[in-house]
């Protein structure tokens, strides 16, 4: 199993994660399926979204990986370049959100090379067979990560950024690295709610 480094990886963000882009759509000059379904008010955006973003960027840059904040068609050409591409979204019934748009999984895969050998890991709620299946299909090669769990974009980010801390430190696979985050954090979650459940 091949090792990577942060320098390996970009990160693309296909949500809306600035204030400002909450603003947008309020005003109705940006769509977005996500704030439609998962962000109903201001506070909770900034909670959910901006306020982890926007703090864990800063180390996931420092680190080296590529990030893409407003992805753009030649971005996603782009980031095949890399050993391993983070696609940070939204997906629904067989759609990707993208800047504000929901593209279809087969859309999204036209992006990916035929030869693409690296990893792609999908932070997105739930990415069910078909998205799976379109990138397998796409490239056969390649190595898909996704969890049918649903976590919140605030648990996206940290896990994401304690992976590329972790690339960064030791000499382990990304996929290896971010499955031992993704228990370590679950871990941590499950013992706080025990320990509220048993003084409740």
């Amino acid at each position: 199993m091949s090792t990577h480094e942060p320098q390996d990886c970009t990160l693309l963000i296909g949500i809306p994660s600035k204030m400002k882009d909450y603003d947008l759509y309020k005003e109705g000059l940006l769509e977005s399926d996500f704030l439609k379904r998962c962000c109903s008010n201001r506070l909770k955006f900034f909670n959910e979204v901006v306020e982890p973003v926007q703090q864990a960027l800063p180390n996931i840059k420092k680190y080296g990986c590529h990030v893409v904040q407003t992805v753009r068609e030649e971005d996603f050409v782009q980031a095949f370049d890399k050993k391993v591409v983070i696609v940070f979204s939204h997906w629904d019934q067989n759609n990707l959100e993208v800047n504000g748009r929901m593209i279809p999984d087969n859309l999204f895969c036209q992006y990916i090379p035929t030869g693409y050998s690296g990893i792609i890991d999908i932070c997105a709620c739930q990415p069910e067979d078909h998205l799976v299946v379109c990138i397998k299909n796409r490239a056969p090669a390649a190595t898909i990560k996704c969890t049918l769990t649903k976590i919140t974009p605030a648990f996206w980010i940290e896990i994401i950024e304690l992976t590329l801390l972790l690339l960064r430190r030791y000499k382990l696979n990304y996929r290896e690295a971010s499955m031992q985050v993704i228990t370590q954090i679950f871990n941590r979650y499950h013992k706080k709610r025990q320990n509220h459940e048993q003084f409740a």
